[in-house]
């Protein structure tokens, strides 16, 4: 199960259709063949075996056309030349066996890490990992290359994930490093660069593990500290995708069928509001277009605005000050 996870994160990651898929990126554009206008590509991600992971990102000037940086993704991975007996894996990533590490050698090497109660076993035995790469067109200037490391027990079952995310920015440098014991899928980065989002938990696992405890983490990019831990509720089981708007972090569970509606988060973390929705537009082209006020809805098959402070509803967020 959880290689088919794997798999599919890394096919999926470099172009992410989330909440905010209407919000557009200021990229040029240029004709091919045919004639027809196509955005540059400022961000080109390199599949070393396709399908399956990237081993290096390219970033190239929109003025210029030419590269400006090409980042090695295998030489930094934060996790590859750990003491331990290991074998190199199909994503990047070495195997490691942990069956002989005490835990205060893998505590000393890794960091500390917290596996459910729902797990019965909760000794790391195993453990691997993915690289993965993560633009798209609510990240105008930032690119994140993201290090999850999955720690397993004699089952195969995950009991905990560890993760190392690095913003890059449009000239390909390292802006903020960010290590989180929870691992993460899906990170956002505001357009000022402030904040980071990922969505962490969920099910992983060849024998299932839980699963995880499922929620977003939220950093102030500049510090690499938690600012908020905002758990899931119910609805998330359906898939939450996250985006960004107007420096802002969206998130969206779109339920199938007629009978529950669309869910939209906004987290404005400058102002310390989290603005909340549910809409029936279940088609695709109903989806949300965000405004710096709001965003404009369907409802009731009419196109019309929803404005944050009367449409939606408002709750204080408690974000922890460093």
């Amino acid at each position: 199960m959880k290689k088919l996870l794997l798999t599919f994160f890394a096919i999926a990651v470099s172009v992410i259709y989330v909440a905010a898929q209407e919000v557009r990126s200021e990229s040029g554009s240029a004709s091919n063949s045919n004639g027809k206008e196509q955005k540059f590509q400022k961000i080109r991600p390199h599949f070393k075996v396709p399908g399956q992971y990237y081993d290096r990102v390219e970033f190239w000037s929109e003025k210029t056309g030419q590269l400006i940086k090409s980042v090695d993704l295998e030489k930094m991975h934060p996790f590859n030349t750990l003491p331990f007996p290991s074998a190199d894996g199909p994503y990047g990533s070495k195997q490691y066996d942990l069956s002989k590490a005490d835990l205060a050698q893998l505590q000393d090497k890794i960091g500390i890490w917290t596996a459910p109660e729902s797990i019965s076993d909760p000794v790391p035995v195993y453990a691997d990992g993915q690289i993965m790469v993560f633009d798209g067109p609510t990240m105008e200037h930032f690119t994140v290359a993201a290090y999850n490391f999955y720690l397993s027990n004699r089952y195969r079952q995950v009991i905990a994930i560890l993760g190392v995310f690095y913003i890059f920015n449009d000239q390909g440098e390292i802006i903020s490093e960010i290590k989180t014991s929870r691992g993460g899928s899906t990170p956002v980065v505001t357009q000022d660069g402030k904040y980071l989002a990922v969505k962490y938990g969920g099910a992983y696992g060849e024998c299932g593990s839980g699963p995880l405890p499922e929620g977003l983490l939220f950093f102030e990019s500049k510090s690499g500290q938690i600012i908020l831990d905002f758990r899931g509720d119910d609805s998330w089981s359906y898939g939450l995708s996250i985006g960004e708007a107007y420096n802002r972090v969206l998130g969206a569970v779109y339920i199938g069928g007629n009978v529950q509606p669309n869910r939209h988060w906004v987290f404005d973390m400058d102002r310390e509001k989290l603005y909340y929705v549910e809409l029936f537009e279940k088609k695709k082209e109903n989806r949300p277009v965000w405004t710096n006020d709001g965003a404009i809805f369907t409802k009731h098959g009419v196109r019309r605005e929803f404005l944050f402070e009367q449409d939606f509803k408002i709750t204080t967020l408690e974000i922890e000050k460093q």
